[in-house]
């Protein structure tokens, strides 16, 4: 006869684990973890109503405002909303109109759109070819990684 047929726990299979979790110890474990979150809670509305009182908000004031001392340039602007309008004026005038921008060497100032047009049909400037220079550099050496003495029978590097 083999040796299972003598032993009685697997003739008798349970269809379940014998050695499950103890449902009363989960309980437990659920039961004081939602008490320690609720005890957390407590503690941080305890420590942001007490100990962080809340202050009265006004309004920032500056040294500039209080008439102190003006700090030095460059400084932060007043009302940098009413100061960009004008300066944005100016560069969209700039840049949609006609004008000079050195008389006496004939440079003028076309708008962005027809510049672009122009550009795209007349293409970029190239130099001519007999123009451009070839320079050949030296080939570049590399460190070498390490500055210990070259090990017997190795030659170094060679001197130039």
């Amino acid at each position: 006869m083999n040796e299972q047929s003598h032993r009685p726990e697997l003739h008798a299979s349970p269809k379940h684990e014998t050695r499950d979790a103890d449902i009363h110890k989960l309980i437990f474990f659920g039961i004081a973890c939602i008490v320690l979150i609720g005890f957390g809670f407590i503690i941080t509305e305890i420590v942001f109503h007490v100990w962080v009182a809340p202050r009265p908000v006004s309004a920032p004031v500056t040294l500039y405002a209080q008439g102190g001392q003006i700090p030095p340039l460059p400084r932060l602007e007043q009302q940098p909303a009413e100061t960009i309008e004008p300066y944005m004026r100016k560069e969209h005038r700039l840049l949609d109109t006609y004008g000079w921008v050195n008389r006496q060497a004939g440079i003028v100032r076309v708008p962005i759109q027809q510049a672009m047009s122009m550009l795209l049909q007349q293409g970029l400037p190239m130099r001519n070819p007999s123009q451009v220079t070839y320079v050949a550099s030296e080939p570049h050496t590399l460190p070498r990684g390490d500055f210990a003495p070259p090990a017997k029978g190795v030659r170094g590097p060679e001197k130039q």
